[in-house]
């Protein structure tokens, strides 16, 4: 019996080539959709961080505004700033009779230019953003150290304190190393500790939300960047009208109808890192911001929030 001889044949040049084809094809297609799934990811990623930085900035904006002018309970500011008296040397700090202090677009409606400082801002105005209003905060922390002579906190040596002698018949700006449990009152007299805080808000030109505080011994002041991804900042304030029936919101107000607010809107504009997919051709329209269409490739998105402010000073 002949042996029979089987032949293999493998896949011609042609099958070879096809299947290549097709392989490639499968591949570019998984490739594709896994770019395509990432970047959805890291543009959602974007969103959420935009949104979550929008909704910080307004929560924290409204929040000290609507804190301005406390100390300690104290109504009249004007008594109260003839009274005080201390070791503050930084005079906007000490400055309480105007607790909320405001400059309309730092570097364009009030012609602040290079070298000129913002008022308790020891940054230029070149360092703040041409899309950003300036919002300063004066008041005491929203707790006191010592109320009615029971010490509930502790008093820190080199912080600034508001001391409030038998409810305002007498006050101090002091240190804490000047406010020793007891400070020198008579017994029986009631008195209370608030630690003393001024605060500057605006947005620098590297998109950030940053804050000017006074340091310690209240004769300098330092920058702290809290929040990025802010491109601008605007706020208006609600002034009543002459009668008290309507409120009109004013976002350059003159001195006397600042110190006559009863509320602000704070209008926040964020935006995302660069996406090379997308372009940002809106019209935005913020306060009194002139109308601006951006051409880039960031994503952008408004926040507004209103706050009611004390208003002591007009009580």
């Amino acid at each position: 019996m002949m042996n029979q001889v089987k032949y293999s044949r493998g896949f011609s040049l042609v099958e070879l080539m096809i299947a290549l084809l097709l392989g490639l094809l499968l591949s570019v297609g998984v490739i594709n959709l896994f770019i395509e799934q990432k970047s959805n990811f890291m543009q959602t990623e974007e969103l959420a961080r935009m949104q979550e930085n929008g909704r910080f900035a307004l929560h924290l904006l409204a929040k000290e505004a609507s804190l301005s002018g406390f100390f300690g309970g104290q109504i009249d500011l004007l008594e109260l700033e003839g009274k005080a008296t201390g070791v503050v040397t930084e005079a906007c700090a000490k400055e309480i009779s105007t607790p909320l202090t405001f400059v309309d677009q730092a570097n364009h409606a009030t012609g602040l230019g290079a070298g000129n400082v913002i008022p308790c801002v020891a940054k230029v105005a070149n360092d703040v953003s041409d899309l950003s209003d300036v919002l300063g905060i004066r008041r005491v922390s929203g707790s006191p150290t010592v109320f009615d002579g029971d010490t509930l906190g502790t008093i820190t040596s080199n912080e600034e304190y508001l001391r409030i002698v038998d409810y305002g018949a007498n006050v101090a700006f002091l240190q804490g190393s000047s406010a020793p449990s007891g400070g020198g009152i008579a017994p029986g007299v009631d008195w209370s500790l608030w630690e003393y805080e001024s605060k500057t808000f605006y947005v620098n030109n590297d998109d950030q939300l940053c804050m000017e505080a006074m340091t310690d011994s209240f004769s300098t002041s330092i920058e702290t960047c809290l929040i990025d991804g802010i491109e601008a900042l605007q706020v208006e304030f609600g002034v009543l009208s002459a009668g008290g029936s309507t409120i009109q919101y004013k976002s350059s107000p003159t001195a006397a109808e600042l110190a006559e607010a009863v509320s602000l809107r704070i209008y926040i504009l964020t935006k995302t890192d660069p996406d090379g997919s997308y372009t940002d051709s809106k019209t935005y329209n913020i306060a009194n911001l002139t109308a601006y269409t951006p051409n880039d490739s960031f994503r952008r998105r408004i926040y507004t929030t209103t706050a009611v402010l004390r208003n002591s000073v007009r009580l």
